[in-house]
C-alpha cells in the first residue's frame, strides 16, 4: 500500500565519526590505525609486544584494553604484511 510519501534509510558510519573526531582532538593519531577510539595506535601495541611483553602485562597496564583489541591488532598487522610483491621485468 502506497500512501505517496517518501521513505530515507540512512546508514551512519559512527566508527568513522568517532575515528575522525579522535584524530581532531590528537594529531599524532592521523593518518594511523588505532584501537577503537581509545587513542592507542596499533603501531604501539604491536611495539609492546615485540619489545616483549606479553598479552598479560599489556592487558594489566591498560585495564580499558581488551583481549580482542590485541588479537585486532596483530590481525590487522598481518592483513597490512600480506600483499603480493611485484617484480619489474
Amino acid at each position: 500500500m502506497s500512501t505517496g510519501t517518501q521513505r530515507w534509510i540512512m546508514h551512519l558510519d559512527m566508527d568513522a565519526f568517532y575515528a575522525a573526531v579522535e584524530q581532531r582532538d590528537d594529531p599524532t593519531l592521523r593518518g594511523r590505525p588505532s584501537i577503537r577510539g581509545l587513542r592507542i595506535r596499533v603501531t604501539d601495541l604491536l611495539e609492546m609486544l615485540a619489545a616483549g611483553a606479553t598479552q598479560a602485562e599489556i592487558l594489566e597496564d591498560f585495564p580499558y584494553l581488551e583481549a580482542a583489541d590485541i588479537s585486532a591488532a596483530l590481525a590487522f598487522a598481518a592483513h597490512q604484511t600480506d600483499h603480493p610483491i611485484l617484480r619489474v621485468a
